[in-house]
C-alpha cells in the first residue's frame, strides 16, 4: 500500500493521468488453502478501492492493474480481470485493465483465458491500455516482433487490429511495444530488433486503415 501511495504521489507531480502495474501474488500456501486466498483477494479488492479514492485525491483519473500469466497472480485469468475492472468506490477512479497481449500465450488453463484475442474481444467497462510482446505456449518470453520470433510466436499484429477495429470508435488505445531483451544481449542487436518490432506494427498499422 505504501509503494502504491508513493507511486500515485508520483504521478500526480509528474502531470500524467493515471498508474498501476502488478497488485500481488499470492503464496504457494496461500494459493491451495480455497478459503484464505479468498480473504486475501477481497483483502486485494477493498485495497484497491482505497487506493482509487486516494489517487483521484490526488488528481489521477485511473489506476491500472495487469493481467498475469501465473495463476497464483490474481486477474490472470478474464473472469478475475473482470472482477477487478468492475471496482468501484465511492469517491474513486476507474480501475483500468492493463492488458499484456503475451500473459495469456503463456497460460496453460484451458479456457479462453489462453487467448489473447479472446481477452480483446471481451467486453472491457474501461478501454484497456495494451502491452506488445511475443510469446508461445512455452513461457512468457517478451521477444520482440522479428521474423524469426514471428514464426515462432502467436501474437500477430493484423488479428489485433482487426479485433480493435470493433471498440468504440471515441475511445484512444494505447499500444506500448514491452519487448525486454536479456541483460547480456549485444546492445546494436536490442536496437536492431526494437526498430524491426516497430516497423512491423508501423506496416499493420499502416495496412489496417
Amino acid at each position: 500500500m505504501r509503494w502504491y501511495e508513493r507511486a500515485i504521489v508520483f504521478t500526480a507531480q509528474l502531470g500524467a493521468r493515471g498508474t498501476g502495474g502488478h497488485v500481488g501474488a499470492l503464496s504457494v500456501r496461500d494459493a491451495r488453502d480455497e478459503a484464505q486466498a479468498q480473504t486475501l483477494v477481497d483483502e486485494l479488492r477493498d485495497r484497491l478501492r482505497t487506493l482509487s479514492r486516494y489517487a483521484s485525491s490526488q488528481g489521477l483519473e485511473f489506476l491500472m492493474f495487469e493481467n498475469m500469466a501465473v495463476p497464483r497472480e490474481y486477474g490472470h485469468s478474464i473472469e478475475e480481470a473482470a472482477a477487478l475492472a468492475g471496482i468501484e468506490a465511492d469517491g474513486g477512479l476507474p480501475i483500468v485493465l492493463c492488458l499484456d497481449l503475451g500473459h495469456p500465450c503463456a497460460l496453460h488453463t484451458g479456457t479462453a483465458s489462453d487467448d489473447y484475442l479472446a481477452w480483446l474481444r471481451s467486453p472491457w467497462p474501461h478501454t484497456p491500455v495494451i502491452h506488445l510482446q511475443q510469446s508461445d505456449r512455452t513461457g512468457d518470453h517478451h521477444w520482440p516482433f522479428t521474423p524469426e520470433y514471428n514464426r515462432l510466436g502467436l501474437v500477430r499484429a493484423n488479428d489485433v487490429l482487426d479485433v480493435l477495429r470493433a471498440w468504440p470508435q471515441d475511445a484512444d488505445v494505447y499500444l506500448f511495444l514491452e519487448a525486454i531483451h536479456p541483460f547480456e544481449a549485444d546492445d546494436n542487436l536490442v536496437l536492431d530488433e526494437l526498430r524491426q518490432s516497430v516497423a512491423y506494427w508501423r506496416e499493420a498499422m499502416t495496412q489496417a486503415r
